[in-house]
């Protein structure tokens, strides 16, 4: 059955859409490359076939742990629908023995690596997952897992990348053995298709239950599973952060728990359904570290081959490289937004806005737009300070919905001011609400920006209204334009501004208070009036 994404797809298999898109995209670059034999077509055909053999042996232990816990899950009764995970991880397992069977008829060192996972593997155990045995599943994940290079030995940075990748799987094998252990002491009913295995878990946790080492804030170093001594050499930010990672994680309490079971503590630390959660989330950051190592050592690996050719075989190689991290990046977005809710730039994206009129807020002023004030790509700067007549009044008297709708609609008046200053050559325009009532709007370019054609807009805008109702709700405000060339600090332009905006209210106060005295006067002067 074919399974459409979700947000309950098993990770690895969106890391499998990353890497098969990433292949195809280094297709395209030997492609570019065919005619030149510096790098040989079978050098590079011997890095893509690594990369998905480290690929498949990770798929092969995750996916076959992500079978295991989901169906004790569904053994103990636990509610919640798993059956679209149980389904993809599935398709993961069958998928993942097709790509085997296809490197094994290859020839070299990778045709030999994967001839030999299968071998390990079960007759027809993967051809339906959902009923294969559940020890031959957990023997299958421990056969792919823990590898080093030749004889488990680390010699260089891929292999310690593809050792540590490994350590995505701790957090799966936690909740394999602690629901072993729950069962253990808490006597729970068991389907019997999947007592056996349950009870075998629990007697593995009365011996040597746990799968992290003992110290909490480390507990990476020492687990009984995963051997990163040599991985951490090479990368040792990496190895620390997973040991961070894995120390902020509730899975730790656990594990912890498990290892002392013997002693006597017969309370888990908490519930099943949150340990498979905390599991889901602990593994979601571990395999964005491993990800963003493997792209980068994959680029540097490819910039390399490109170090060998020609001056135009360098330039067509680094052009396809651009395009596959490119590629990779968008789709690993995805991947992140679908999984885990939205990704570090949406969060961003949500911070640097302004919720009620959606343009920039204070965050996106500090982080950017002082920035660009301060670009020495930009010789010209020009910035208006915007201030809304009696906007309290509004509030006051109308009521704070239309008073949200003035905002709104000021905004929108110049969010399209500073669409049209783009068209008109400008850089980069910034519209930002600094709080309140009052607005910014910058412009930054190389050619010289019109002072007056921006003023003459604002007046355009400030002279507008809006409906309330039977009423009209004048759009007025006053302003400050302040034109600087080259770098400038954006406080002191802001500064400057400000008083320009105090002066223009000052001006347009006395214009109101003349013009009313003449309608005075003139009715005064007015016979019929009398």
């Amino acid at each position: 059955m074919a399974v459409s994404p979700s947000a309950d797809q098993p990770l690895v298999g969106y890391f499998a859409i990353i890497i098969s898109f990433a292949m195809v995209g280094l297709t395209v670059m030997l492609v570019g490359l065919a005619n030149n034999d510096t790098v040989s077509d079978e050098q590079r055909a011997a890095v893509v076939a690594e990369d998905e053999l480290m690929e498949v042996r990770r798929t092969l232990e995750l996916a076959s742990l992500e079978v295991i816990a989901l169906r004790m899950y569904d053994g103990l009764g636990i509610d919640g629908d798993r059956s679209a995970r149980l389904s993809a991880a599935a398709d993961e397992l069958r998928d993942a023995e097709t790509t085997v069977t296809e490197l094994s008829a290859g020839e070299g060192l990778i045709a030999e690596a994967a001839e030999a996972i299968l071998e390990d593997l079960p007759d027809g155990l993967l051809k339906d997952p959902l009923a294969a045995d559940l020890s031959d599943l957990f023997e299958l994940a421990e056969e792919t897992s823990r590898y080093g290079g030749a004889n488990g030995i680390v010699t260089n940075r891929r292999e310690a990348i593809q050792q540590l990748s490994f350590v995505s799987a701790l957090p799966l094998h936690t909740v394999v053995e602690g629901v072993g252990a729950d069962v253990l002491v808490s006597d729970r009913p068991v389907e019997p298709s999947t007592l056996p295995f349950i009870r075998a878990m629990g007697d593995v946790v009365r011996t040597e239950g746990g799968w992290f080492g003992v110290d909490p804030t480390i507990p990476l170093d020492g687990s009984i599973w995963i051997e990163i001594d040599d991985a951490k050499e090479l990368f040792p930010a990496q190895t620390s952060l997973l040991n961070e990672l894995v120390a902020s994680s509730d899975l730790v309490s656990y594990d912890a728990w498990m290892r002392e079971l013997g002693d006597g503590d017969d309370t888990p630390p908490f519930e099943l359904p949150a340990m498979l959660a905390a599991a889901d989330e602990l593994q979601l950051q571990l395999v964005n570290v491993v990800d963003e190592l493997f792209a980068e050592e994959h680029a540097a690996l490819l910039a390399a081959f490109d170090d060998r050719e020609s001056q135009r075989g360098a330039l067509l190689t680094s052009s396809a490289i651009a395009g596959v991290l490119a590629f990779a990046s968008f789709v690993l977005g995805i991947w992140i937004i679908s999984r885990a809710g939205k990704t570090a730039r949406d969060r961003a994206e949500m911070a640097a806005r302004d919720p009620l009129t959606g343009v920039g807020n204070r965050f996106e002023l500090n982080e950017r737009t002082r920035a660009l004030s301060l670009d020495a790509r930009f010789d010209r700067h020009l910035l208006a300070m915007i201030d809304l007549d009696k906007f309290k009044m509004v509030n006051d008297a109308l009521g704070h919905a239309v008073g949200d709708a003035v905002l709104v609609a000021v905004a929108s008046g110049l969010q399209s001011i500073a669409d049209r200053l783009e068209h008109a050559g400008a850089k980069e325009v910034s519209v930002i609400r600094l709080g309140g009532d009052e607005f910014l709007v910058t412009a930054h370019g190389a050619e010289d920006l019109r002072c007056d054609a921006l003023h003459a807009e604002l007046d355009s805008l400030r002279c507008s209204s809006i409906d309330h109702g039977d009423e009209r709700v004048e759009l007025g405000f006053s302003m400050g334009l302040v034109k600087a060339d080259g770098p400038h600090e954006l406080a002191g332009l802001m500064s400057e501004a400000d008083l320009l905006v105090y002066e223009d209210k000052a001006m347009r106060a006395r214009e109101r208070s003349e013009a009313k005295s003449h309608e005075m006067n003139v009715d005064a002067s007015d016979p019929i009036s009398h």
